[in-house]
């Protein structure tokens, strides 16, 4: 047992991992300061302009894309090294881009109050009693 138990710390391949792991932990900490620095310049973007800058969400998806891929090496559940042994991740920003709410308040009058089809139907105006008509006269003879 003692044998087996000692045999990988004579593998290059787990001493070479474990330089890869050390790297990709540094790595990390660069990635976070930047993912710092991109959360402040977003929000200094955001507030003097009421828009979130797109290049910089683009590329804040993909450095939390990569840091995903180093945690996911660094913990064992993939073998594949991320950036820069692979491709930088470009992956597509989920969802809507944010929008100030006053930049939302400007939409046009067609796509303010569309009811989506998946919201059931939508319930009947109250029905008011028909005011009573005035009788016909008989059909002259």
């Amino acid at each position: 047992m003692e044998h087996s138990s000692r045999s990988h710390l004579r593998d290059t391949g787990f001493w070479r991992r474990a330089l890869h792991m050390v790297l990709f932990a540094i790595a990390y900490s660069v990635a976070e300061l930047i993912l710092v620095l991109v959360i402040l310049v977003q929000f200094v973007t955001i507030l003097f302009t009421g828009r979130a800058s797109e290049p910089l969400r683009r590329f804040g998806n993909g450095l939390a894309t990569y840091v995903r891929q180093i945690f996911r090496f660094l913990t064992y559940n993939t073998e594949a090294m991320p950036f820069p042994f692979a491709d930088w991740p470009e992956e597509a920003a989920e969802g809507e881009s944010w929008r100030a709410p006053a930049e939302q308040a400007d939409e046009t009058p067609a796509d303010i109050g569309t009811v989506s089809d998946t919201a059931g139907p939508s319930p009947e105006p109250p029905r008011f009693p028909e005011p009573p008509q005035p009788p016909t006269p008989p059909p002259a003879p």
